[in-house]
């Protein structure tokens, strides 16, 4: 019987590219889309509900996989797998360092037209305001919370509530990038099952920033009424719809701007404390991050 492993973000880390690497490996039956968000919107219709709509029949495979970055900042989560699946779920998360993960989101939600504000007037925006931008945006809470997402010490305490730290796997984006194939390895010890290193490719789905030069308005649009809707995003994603589409809006790739250092500075001295207890939950020395 297949067990479940579940990675909860965090958003930009590379889990769109982590992915796409495990879905390579025989033995792991990754959902049907990324980013199912079902223990976010669906959980109340049950495990056969969730297993039915997301996951194909894989008869070799021992685990069920779901990756959506939405269960990191979704304070009911948590509570919401264990009583769905029960304890012996795996749980897998890679984290990149704060400022640069946040800066990132900014951006992207700048590009998708999800945010007007400045970086930092945006990142400090007050939770009221931010709340209220959020269910305009997205029709949740969860989203342009650049610092929320980036506090890891307090998602992690969230899960141990309920799993125990056996129970999880931690992936530093960094040392993802810098060496994959030891990434994977570790991540195929911890679920015991077969090293497939070997085989699987690298060069896939591997993060760039986009820049949408025409049409924003149909992407927010898009985004905001029909992105969580399963069977339209299964259809956006076919290969040759997606080169349409990108067509249609003038899709483009660049790099983010540096970060501004005084910047940085301010967001370093704000997180130093949650990367410090990240550290202690952990046991990772994170100076890479300091």
């Amino acid at each position: 019987m297949s067990q479940f492993f579940i990675g909860p973000g965090a958003s930009k880390s590379g889990s769109t590219w982590l992915f796409g690497l495990l879905n390579q490996h025989t033995q792991l039956n990754v959902s049907k889309i990324k980013e199912t968000k079902f223990f976010t919107y669906e959980h109340e219709k049950g495990k056969d509900y969730y297993l039915k709509k997301y996951f194909n029949e894989v008869k070799e495979a021992k685990y069920y996989v779901d990756f959506s970055p939405i269960y990191l900042i979704d304070t009911t989560v948590p509570k919401k797998i264990y009583e769905t699946l029960g304890d012996e779920v795996k749980l897998v998360f890679i984290f990149r360092n704060p400022i640069d993960r946040l800066y990132s989101q900014y951006h992207m939600d700048k590009r998708f037209g999800f945010e007007k504000l400045d970086f930092l007037d945006a990142v400090f925006q007050p939770e009221s305001e931010r709340i209220a931008l959020s269910l305009h945006n997205f029709k949740h809470r969860y989203g342009n919370n650049y610092l929320g997402e980036s506090l890891y010490d307090e998602a992690l305490k969230r899960y141990l509530e309920y799993f125990s730290m056996e129970k999880i796997h931690i992936i530093i984006f960094e040392e993802l990038v810098n060496n994959p194939q030891n990434e994977l390895r570790k991540i195929f010890k911890f679920l015991k099952i077969e090293d497939q290193t070997s085989s699987i490719n690298l060069d896939i789905n591997q993060g760039t920033s986009k820049v949408y030069t025409r049409n924003q308005p149909l992407i927010r649009w898009y985004m905001k009424y029909f992105s969580n809707i399963t069977f339209i995003r299964k259809i956006v994603s076919h290969g040759r719809i997606k080169n349409y589409l990108r067509k249609l809006i003038g899709l483009k790739y660049q790099k983010n701007p540096d970060i501004v250092p005084k910047d940085r500075k301010r967001l370093q001295n704000y997180l130093i404390n949650s990367i410090t207890e990240f550290e202690k939950i952990t046991g990772k020395d994170m100076i890479i991050w300091k």
